[in-house]
């Protein structure tokens, strides 16, 4: 979302509710952003799987090389909605929700989870 600079994009991707914005749906691959720089889109899946870096058994992160511990979520995906914010029904300007769901399989338990990260977004001039 903080990739999302300028108001054009933010007006591109707010369409999202009615099926024509930048954002994919169902949940996607949790991959690297593509050429348009924003996480989420059509582009992204040419940018390769993001890594999960996780440090080596001294608890301290060296780099994406061993000995530290890199793995592809696989398991993950992720949905980006950006909708119109309303107050008793009415939307206001320039005021957008934006809602982020990761979901994954816990692998211990082979049981679906979700972290919704919900957020207000809004053209700043």
């Amino acid at each position: 979302m903080a990739s999302t600079q300028n108001s054009q994009q933010l007006a591109i991707s707010k369409r999202l509710a009615n099926g024509s914005g930048i954002f994919l749906s169902p949940a996607q691959p949790i991959d690297l952003p593509g050429a348009d720089g924003i996480i989420g889109t059509r582009d992204d899946d040419a940018a390769g799987p993001q890594a999960l870096e996780q440090p080596d058994s001294s608890g301290i992160y060296v780099g994406t090389r061993p000995p530290d511990n890199c793995i592809s979520p696989t398991n993950y995906g992720r949905t980006i909605t950006i909708t119109p914010y309303t107050v008793v029904g009415a939307p206001l300007d320039n005021l957008n929700s934006a809602t982020i769901t990761v979901s994954y399989i816990y692998p211990q338990l082979h049981v679906p989870q979700s972290y919704i990260l919900q957020s207000l977004i809004f053209e700043y001039r």
